[in-house]
């Protein structure tokens, strides 16, 4: 994130990244967030807590999850798209994606996501 002109205290890196489990995805998934979002450490940590409390309770057990994924993991990605479907046109964003996750994972046609006329 320096490259970006972001600095934040290394103790707080730390603690995100163990607040995630280490894992790559959810990593770069918070990264693009606090970047794009202009959100500091704290702040970032704090609704990644609420939602992941609010996943908790709709998760299988953790233990249960498969790859050693945690609630934080899906927390990171509800993150995510919270900000995408604030971005222009707004709203549209969790619709797009409910419709990709109903279609074909062999490959979906460019203008079903990229038409205007939702």
């Amino acid at each position: 994130m320096a490259e970006r002109g972001r600095h934040e205290p290394d103790q707080h890196l730390a603690h995100l990244a163990a607040d995630l489990g280490h894992l790559p995805l959810a990593l770069s998934q918070a990264a693009a967030c606090l970047i794009d979002a202009e959100l500091d450490c704290a702040t970032y940590r704090q609704r990644l807590a609420d939602h992941t409390r609010r996943l908790a309770d709709l998760l299988p057990d953790t233990g249960r999850l498969p790859d050693d994924q945690t609630t934080s993991t899906a927390a990171a990605w509800a993150l995510s798209i919270d900000r995408a479907n604030q971005l222009q046109p707004a709203g549209l964003a969790r619709l797009r994606l409910e419709l990709a996750a109903m279609l074909d994972p062999n490959g979906i046609p460019t203008p079903v996501l990229t038409s205007h006329q939702c």
